[in-house]
């Protein structure tokens, strides 16, 4: 078995700002998508509609928090010297 490399580690920083990067986009056409149609196609938007844009805003300030997270290196899990 290899020794642990603490000075230079192998991180999955530049998958996690893919997938979140990915997965947000996805998230913010498709919420926008149903919220333009119901306010504007529809002229009737429901008590959902406001649910889902404040569950888009936490998953918005998670995504972010969780990359300056990354660039701060929160989530090492290795002694430094």
């Amino acid at each position: 078995m290899a020794a642990p490399n603490y000075v230079n580690p192998v991180t999955k920083g530049d998958s996690l700002k893919v997938v979140s990067a990915v997965f947000g986009g996805i998230a913010l056409l498709s919420v926008s998508a149903r919220v333009w149609a119901r306010i504007v196609i529809i002229h009737k938007p429901g008590w959902d509609d406001y649910i889902i844009l404040a569950a888009l805003a936490f998953a918005v300030a998670f995504t972010a928090m969780t990359n300056v997270g990354m660039y701060s290196n929160l989530g090492d899990c290795y002694q430094r010297s």
